[in-house]
């Protein structure tokens, strides 16, 4: 009996993109050395978290602490990255809220055997315009010994999850004459590559497609490709309608990019 082939579309294609990301705030030239900062009167007036710096503070002799007064935006999620050596050993960094009361502190060093240890504490913005206050504190270093050292602030980790119309439909011919192997439909593409949605430097987590298939039939899976590495993803789920693929953050793969579609 001679198999019967259908053709058929799938068409609505939404590509939606899981990403995380880690982004260094933009680093401005340094200034000057940071001096005399030494209360919460005093403190250095950063600005805008985002107005980053690699200024050098110098903690004169006998001097408790030095403090950095910054402000953050809703929703922003950040940390302050404060040098450290072995000759700092004892100094620990506090978060201080609007008033100068301490809501948060730590002394942990972070990648102590690199040639770059730092300390690092996070601060959350729940509005526009939020102040906190930055303190390094001396702590049991040496009080007859002057301290030097540097801070920045960076974006921590971010997420998001962003959905992108595929334009087009990808049509197949039905596998008639049958192989085994399947046929594959016409493909279509969509270039992410300059896209202000995704922010840059976006790393991909999961990735899923769907789209409305006419008509309806079973045995049929997505597949997507990004142009880097290149080679193409098979849905791990049959279903004409969605597709869901073994893709994450592991397999580094950069969300901005030209991405393929097919099924």
């Amino acid at each position: 009996m001679k198999r019967k082939s259908t053709k058929r579309k799938l068409f609505g294609i939404l590509l939606t993109i899981v990403f995380c990301l880690s982004v260094l705030s933009p680093v401005a030239p340094a200034k000057a050395e940071i001096t005399g900062n030494d209360s919460l009167a005093n403190a250095y007036i950063h600005g805008l978290w985002s107005n980053t710096y690699t200024d050098t503070t110098i903690i004169a002799e006998n001097q408790e602490a030095a403090y950095y007064k910054f402000t953050v935006n809703k929703g922003d999620r950040i940390f302050a990255r404060v040098s450290y050596n072995n000759n700092l050993a004892g100094m620990s960094v506090d978060l201080l809220n609007s008033a100068g009361i301490q809501i948060d502190t730590t002394a942990n060093v972070h990648d102590p055997d690199s040639v770059i240890p730092f300390m690092a504490i996070n601060c959350d913005g729940i509005k526009d315009g939020q102040t906190f206050y930055l303190r390094i504190n001396r702590g049991t270093v040496d009080p007859s010994k002057a301290m030097y050292v540097s801070y920045s602030f960076r974006n921590r980790i971010r997420t998001g999850s962003k959905a992108f119309n595929i334009s087009g439909t990808a049509s197949n011919p039905g596998n008639n004459p049958y192989n085994v192997a399947g046929v594959d439909s016409s493909v279509l593409t969509i270039n992410l590559t300059n896209n202000t949605q995704i922010p840059n430097e976006a790393i991909v987590e999961k990735v899923t497609t769907s789209g409305t298939q006419s008509p309806s039939q079973g045995g049929v899976r997505h597949k997507i490709m990004p142009s880097n590495p290149g080679g193409w993803y098979t849905s791990i789920v049959k279903n004409a309608s969605s597709g869901s693929y073994n893709i994450s953050l592991s397999d580094g793969i950069e969300a901005k990019q030209i991405w393929k579609f097919k099924y």
